[in-house]
């Protein structure tokens, strides 16, 4: 490793204890990098850049308005930024996923569990219960597990039971309640596909 990148420079921030432990830092971290890349490309920043199919890269241009698809801005735009958000998503769901799967193995081999506040808060919140904190927690990794796996067209029952009421109250008006949370991910990559979808809107 440089040397010359020992000690930070480029990462003031409002968390001073934290931009002192990096500054100490006998390695390179992603806020010593930020000089290096201080010149973006203006087409990724616009989000007018697409490299979705073996045509592309595609790039928006006065001059070039559509890409090989035919997609306008507003079209790559919306793929581009739908992609990102179901990638992201697709990394909570596999945590989710992850650890209700580990509390369900826990529990079906009666081995220690951890957290019994949170487990009874869930239970509640949920609307399960059972006879021992295996069952209990057998119970609620198998509701979370549900949901995950779900298809897109049918609505996710623990949205209602964990979200902020007034912002599900909200969703619900939109007409924006999510289905199945990995069919979800599944069916937002595809609308980003080329020559699948070309309406912005149809594609959020």
């Amino acid at each position: 490793m440089n040397e010359s990148y020992y000690g930070c420079s480029t990462c003031a921030s409002a968390d001073k204890p934290l931009e002192g432990f990096i500054a100490k830092l006998p390695m390179e971290t992603s806020h010593h990098r930020v000089e290096s890349q201080e010149t973006k490309c203006g087409f990724g920043l616009q989000g007018v850049c697409c490299r979705l199919c073996a045509n592309g890269p595609c790039r928006i241009t006065p001059e070039s308005p559509r890409g090989i698809c035919g997609a306008t801005a507003d079209v790559m735009v919306t793929r581009n930024f739908l992609r990102t958000v179901a990638s992201g998503a697709g990394c909570y769901l596999h945590v989710v996923e992850n650890t209700a799967l580990n509390l369900k193995n826990t529990a079906l081999g009666k081995g220690k569990l951890k957290g019994l506040d949170t487990l009874e808060r869930l239970c509640k919140t949920f609307g399960v219960s059972g006879k021992d904190n295996h069952e209990k927690a057998l119970h609620v990794a198998d509701a979370v597990l549900a949901d995950l796996y779900k298809p897109e067209y049918v609505r996710m029952d623990l949205v209602e039971k964990m979200a902020y009421p007034p912002r599900f109250k909200v969703w619900k008006e939109l007409g924006i309640l999510p289905g199945g949370a990995k069919s979800e991910v599944f069916h937002g990559v595809v609308k980003c596909s080329t020559n699948l979808n070309s309406d912005p809107v149809m594609c959020s």
